[in-house]
């Protein structure tokens, strides 16, 4: 079963596991940005996929866990395709209690988790074709998935540089165009400043600022319809050229295509 799936859903209506999902996606996946109600987990089984929230960008590899909450508004790319495992946890049927665990755990922030010895599991699971003893099976690991998850979460502080950088980053009206503008908030030198950002987000200070960047703009070109030229001025660049040619390298997208297929 796990070695075979393209595409697994299984839907569960008396369960707060809402939906099961798993699937392989192929070289250049692009999600665009988007929001949900309830909870995603998700179990990355082979190659990466980069997660892009207003936080910044993570890539998230096989045998690491990606959980997204509720209204947090996030799109994916995948340069080489990957392959995952994954569940959805709502507040309906929740008779454990799981999902306000989940909701104190995570605090409408994404997170990765390092979880290898659940991805082998998973793996190892039997490849019979018995459709029900299938949906139990993945029905079992998923909330296994979900409950690892949450107490792993609920076990980690975040770290003070983390806090301190979206502490800052939260009370800016826009997101800085510069790691110098970084570096002087923050009062760090560049070296340590890209240490940590490798350490904690995986990519250099530049990555994550116009990560950040490409998330604000594509969720004001979604929710408004505003002048391409305002939202120009509006996120620091000199002109609507300058802005255009900035977000189609991030996004394979002109302003106003994203606009239009959004």
């Amino acid at each position: 079963m796990p070695q075979d799936t393209k595409e697994t859903v299984i839907l569960s209506q008396h369960s707060a596991v809402r939906m099961i999902h798993g699937f392989a996606r192929e070289a250049d996946y692009r999600l665009p940005a988007h929001i949900h109600s309830f909870f995603h987990f998700n179990l990355v089984l082979s190659g990466s996929v980069e997660v892009t929230t207003d936080a910044g960008t993570v890539t998230v590899s096989a045998g690491e866990c990606f959980v997204m909450p509720p209204m947090v508004r996030h799109s994916l790319y995948s340069e080489n395709g990957y392959r995952q495992i994954g569940a959805d946890l709502q507040k309906a049927s929740d008779e454990y209690g799981i999902f306000p665990l989940a909701e104190s755990a995570f605090q409408s922030h994404a997170s990765v988790l390092f979880m290898p010895q659940l991805k082998e599991e998973y793996l190892l699971l039997p490849a019979e074709n018995v459709p029900a003893l299938q949906a139990f099976l993945l029905h079992s690991f998923a909330e296994k998935l979900i409950y690892k998850a949450v107490f792993m979460k609920k076990g980690r502080a975040p770290s003070e540089f983390k806090s301190r950088l979206l502490g800052y980053l939260n009370s800016c009206d826009k997101t800085p165009s510069t790691v110098l503008e970084l570096q002087r908030a923050l009062f760090i030198s560049k070296t340590h400043l890209e240490r940590l950002m490798h350490r904690e987000f995986g990519m250099s200070a530049l990555a994550f600022l116009n990560a950040r960047r490409v998330a604000d703009i594509s969720a004001a070109l979604v929710a408004e319809n505003t002048p391409i030229s305002v939202l120009a001025q509006r996120f620091g660049f000199c002109d609507a050229a300058h802005f255009t040619t900035f977000f189609k390298k991030h996004t394979g997208k002109t302003p106003t295509e994203f606009r239009k297929n959004a």
